[in-house]
């Protein structure tokens, strides 16, 4: 039972140290630090009665004294285990739409193009022309053959012209002329009435179809009447080969 009465003594006196109400700090002239400078509380306890316990502001204890030291901040612990992962925030509410950007500068013109591919071939132009003429001067009787061309075979554009004239003082003249497969053409010569002898131009614009073992385009022209002469004073002719007449 001893025992414990001491035990319980020094638990008493070292409560009292810490609060100030010991007789020996009370008493004493210079209260030491609590903690000292190194962060230390320092004290002596009574081990000849085991019932004092006081806080020492001197470099040792009494012989009857054994020094106890405490730290007035304990060691720092050890690093806690990481903790469970929190539940997931509700989602945040939607942000205000910024404001509309200016229109961006207009971009650079884009560099040309490369050259495109040379087109197909065009199909092969006509290339065959055949014509006649004559400047001489003739008298145009029934059915006279004024220009004549042999063609080979195929078809034809053809164009042609001839001059007629009137040498007669009193009577007026009348003249049909045209060529093969073409339209005839009648024109009125007057007469000259003692001047010159009346001129006039005659033009055809016709097609002609040659078959597929060639012919002859001629140029005829015929009086209307019979008796009356009439002049030719120059003549041409020309005949050009064509894939197909429209």
């Amino acid at each position: 039972m001893r025992t414990t009465t001491r035990r319980v003594a020094v638990a008493a006196s070292a409560m009292a140290l810490l609060t100030g109400t010991t007789s020996a700090v009370a008493q004493s002239s210079q209260p030491p630090p609590v903690p000292g400078a190194d962060g230390v509380i320092h004290g002596c306890f009574n081990t000849q009665y085991g019932t004092d316990l006081r806080l020492r502001y001197t470099p040792s204890c009494k012989s009857n004294e054994t020094a106890l030291d405490w730290n007035q901040i304990g060691p720092k612990g050890d690093k806690g285990d990481k903790g469970d992962q929190g539940i997931q925030g509700i989602q945040g509410i939607q942000g205000i739409p910024g404001e509309k950007g200016e229109t961006g500068a207009p971009g650079a013109p884009g560099a040309p193009g490369a050259p495109g591919a040379p087109g197909a071939p065009g199909a092969a132009g006509t290339s065959t022309v055949y014509t006649t003429s004559r400047t001489d001067a003739g008298t145009i009787g029934a059915a006279s053959v004024v220009l004549s061309k042999d063609l080979p075979a195929g078809k034809y554009a053809v164009t042609a012209q001839i001059m007629v004239e009137n040498r007669d003082d009193d009577d007026d003249r009348t003249v049909s002329c045209g060529v093969d497969q073409g339209q005839q053409m009648f024109t009125i010569l007057p007469d000259m009435d003692g001047a010159f002898p009346f001129t006039q131009s005659m033009s055809f614009v016709s097609t002609f179809d040659a078959g597929s073992g060639g012919a002859t385009l001629r140029l005829t022209c015929t009086p209307v009447l019979q008796n009356n002469t009439t002049w030719f004073v120059g003549a041409s002719m020309n005949a050009i080969k064509v894939d197909t007449v429209g």
